[in-house]
């Protein structure tokens, strides 16, 4: 099943990203500290539901992942601050 987007928001560094890919591989690439690894722990989280630690960007309170299939199948993942 091919992914079709996948929106990234309030998740460590980024505000808000929206990701769709049209080909079948992503390169990732830019200087140090401007996301690469954490677009790909998204990505991963959005997939398995396992989060990494401390996900929430700093002063929200909570993170929220999309992933969309080829089919529309909508895969959301929600990681709220403890309060």
């Amino acid at each position: 099943m091919r992914v079709k987007a996948l929106l990234i928001k309030n998740f460590k560094g980024i505000d808000e990203l929206i990701i769709e890919p049209t080909e079948k591989i992503i390169l990732a690439m830019g200087a140090n500290g401007k996301g690469k690894t954490s677009f790909k722990e998204a990505f991963y989280a959005a997939l398995t539901g396992n989060f990494p630690n401390d996900p929430i960007k700093l002063g929200e309170d909570f993170c929220e992942l999309c992933l969309v299939l080829e089919d529309d199948t909508e895969i959301v993942r929600v990681h709220y601050a403890d309060k």
